[in-house]
């Protein structure tokens, strides 16, 4: 069973949000699809949930028409920035009130809302009035709210861009196992493509409405194709060779001192340490090369900025461009 997207377009006047997009995500797969802000993510996400009309396109799950079905026949669990908790009512009532519109009895209700806070971490949450919750609490309680119909297809839309970094990876760390241990088929919006790197089984860079580039984390990362989306995913800088250009990875870039000899193979270019910055178990350093270009690389021990080096580049190691 897989949810299959074909030419879908949306339009807002003379604007189009979204065009000519086609996605696939097999059911239990994560699709990460990111992008810069305005891009048209939150609109094609919002268009296969049936809250907006698609003006050109189809949206199927195993093969059947999604589009003639109301948002509440199509099997669709929501999860937003905005997570909308009812603040009048307790954890458990949250997270239980769509399993009461669905007439399922009490019992049942009482087990599955059980079995979702322990998941979620908040198994002795659900008598609490949901105005105590911290920001991470409320986002596991929407994220509990959401899977408790058991949706065939879920959909998150930046629903961890109002925490601070911290409970921001932590949550996503624990999303990632949550969904992972469920087999959860979903579609995760954010424009913070580490978030997604992490969390999803494929990635989709959108851009002006469109798809640029999409498959494994792996693959786009090794092989964005474009410049845009090159640039989008970390790759700032872009040379040329034999007429053709290229985008420099960071697994392309060895920065060594100035006067180590380098192989006839791997050229290496002089600059000077412009920033270095403390990653866990390494420093990110960054280097204004004497033509101008900027490079990016790591190594495990501080370099002062101002420090002369060596850029070394792998060029086996470096990203065709098609544009």
């Amino acid at each position: 069973m897989t949810l299959e997207v074909s030419g879908l377009s949306v339009r807002f006047g003379d604007t189009t949000a979204v065009d000519d997009v086609s996605l696939r995500v097999p059911k239990g797969e994560v699709l990460g699809l990111v992008g810069p802000s305005g891009c048209g993510k939150s609109t094609l996400l919002r268009a296969v949930a049936g809250l907006v009309r698609a003006d050109a396109g189809t949206i199927s799950w195993a093969g059947s028409d999604l589009g003639a079905l109301p948002v509440e026949q199509r099997g669709i669990g929501f999860m937003f920035q905005a997570h909308a908790l009812f603040n009048h009512r307790t954890v458990f009532e949250n997270v239980a009130f769509g399993l009461k519109m669905q007439g399922i009895a009490k019992p049942e209700r009482v087990e599955r809302v059980d079995e979702l806070l322990e998941l979620v971490g908040l198994s002795d949450f659900g008598d609490r009035s949901v105005e105590q919750l911290s920001g991470g609490e409320a986002q596991r309680v929407a994220l509990a709210r959401a899977l408790a119909p058991r949706p065939r297809l879920l959909l998150l839309d930046e629903p961890l861009a109002a925490l601070d970094r911290a409970r921001r990876e932590q949550l996503n760390r624990d999303l990632t196992n949550l969904l992972l241990e469920l087999g959860q088929t979903a579609i995760h919006v954010t424009h913070d493509q580490h978030e997604a790197f992490a969390a999803a089984d494929q990635i989709a860079v959108m851009n002006e409405g469109r798809i640029m580039r999409a498959g494994t984390a792996s693959e786009v990362w090794r092989d964005p194709r474009s410049t845009f989306v090159a640039s989008f995913i970390g790759h700032d800088t872009i040379i040329e060779r034999d007429g053709r250009r290229f985008a420099v990875r960071a697994d392309a870039v060895t920065i060594v001192a100035v006067n180590v000899p380098t192989p006839a193979d791997k050229p290496a270019t002089p600059g000077v340490v412009v920033s270095c910055a403390f990653q866990g178990d390494r420093f990110q350093v960054d280097v204004e090369a004497d033509n101008g270009a900027h490079f990016r690389g790591f190594v495990n021990d501080r370099l002062d900025v101002g420090t002369r080096v060596a850029v070394v580049i792998d060029v086996s190691r470096l990203a065709p461009l098609d544009d």
